[in-house]
This record gives structure tokens, sequence and C-alpha cells, in this order.
């Protein structure tokens, strides 16, 4: 449980949406925006996270794979809201996405060992569960 409330809090800064429409409305479209960022950064750690962890690379890409194709249709609607989000804040969305597609792997690569291998094993749990 502890991995996923850390990869919920990871992920949470990566889609900020500005207020509009009804509160549901925010909320879905903050968890479309999240799962399209997820889509982009989980696969861009698995690097790091095989050196961390042997034999991980294989394990996250077949979860990864059916995970993807289960989500389809919300990392589809995921990348409408982050390109219209981008559109309101004036930016491209590759540059709205840059920072938040690569904070995951990056926070990874810095951390100690014990840890890192904890959030790689959270991430491919977090995929696991909602394949």
């Amino acid at each position: 449980m502890t991995n996923i409330k850390t990869m919920v809090v990871a992920l949470t800064f990566t889609v900020a949406l500005s207020c509009r429409g009804t509160m549901a409305e925010q909320k879905t479209d903050f968890l479309y925006g999240t799962v399209y960022i997820m889509s982009l950064s989980l696969p861009r750690a698995v690097d790091v996270c095989n050196e961390k962890v042997p034999g991980y690379k294989a394990r996250f890409d077949k979860a990864y794979l059916l995970w993807r194709q289960r989500n389809a249709d919300a990392i589809a609607k995921g990348e409408r809201v982050v390109r219209d989000e981008a559109e309101k804040l004036n930016v491209t969305p590759d540059l709205y996405k840059s920072k938040r597609v690569d904070a995951p792997r990056d926070a990874i690569s810095k951390m100690q060992k014990e840890r890192a291998i904890e959030m790689c094993e959270g991430n491919l749990r977090v995929i696991e569960a909602g394949a």
C-alpha cells in the first residue's frame, strides 16, 4: 500500500489541471491526464529499474503491454486533456510533458538502491493491478 501511495504522490504533481467544470469533471480529467503521463513515464524508467532489479524489463514489458491495451481509451482521453492544458498555458504539449514524463525516472536514478527497488516494484504492481 505504501508503494501505491508513493506512486500516487509522485504522479500527483505530473498533471496540473486548471479549475474548470464540475468537481467530478476535474477529477476525471486529472485521472485521465495522470494515466496518459504514466503511459509515457513508466517505460522511461525501465532501464533504470532494470539496473536495480535484474529481470525487471521482461516483467515490466509484459505487464505494460496488457495495461496499455486495457487502458487505451483512458490514455487517449488523457492525451487530449494534456494537450488542452498545454494550450491553456500557451506552451507546446511536448514542453508541458517534458519534465512530468522524465520525473519518475530521474527520481529513481537518484534513490538509494533499496528505495529504488521499492519504487520500481511499486510501479510494476500499479500497472499489474490495472491490467
